[in-house]
């Protein structure tokens, strides 16, 4: 980060420093600050805050979103796959109530450009490998398919 912001003075820019999100990564996030093995088992660029050369400080978040994607500071994906699953179960709501007919090319072609998109949006970078997560994004699918 101090590159980036060293970067933009050098070539006269200015960031805006509202639209910074800091995440701290930590192996073992549950251990205290006062334990004895909490220095080795942090990463490197573990932070409990940054300074904004503005005067500003930066906090961690749990949650930091970029191009759509979700990721918590932990490096689980549960979250925003628990997003997904919602977005496609409102869009997969919306398309059944909207659409009368239920040809089975209609609601597949609605469900292929809809639904499954929703679902499939960066899925080789969040795809679990947990079955509990897996099976919630496999059972919003088959809610619509099951309709057909």
């Amino acid at each position: 980060l101090e590159r980036v912001i060293r970067w933009a003075s050098e070539n006269i820019m200015s960031l805006n420093g509202e639209k910074f999100e800091l995440v701290t990564h930590r192996l073992y996030p549950e251990l205290r600050e006062d334990d004895m093995m909490a220095d080795f088992l942090e990463l490197p660029f573990t932070t409990d805050y940054y300074n904004l050369p503005n005067g500003g400080v930066l906090l961690p978040s749990d949650l930091v979103r970029d191009l759509g994607v979700g990721v918590s500071a932990d490096l689980n994906w549960r979250l925003f796959i628990a997003s997904l699953v919602k977005k496609a179960m409102s869009t997969a709501a919306w398309v059944l109530s909207t659409f009368k007919t239920r040809d089975r090319e209609t609601m597949l072609t609605l469900y292929k450009s809809l639904i499954r998109s929703v679902m499939e949006y960066c899925s080789p970078l969040w795809h679990s490998a947990k079955s509990s997560e897996i099976q919630l994004a496999e059972n919003a699918q088959r809610s619509f398919t099951a309709r057909i």
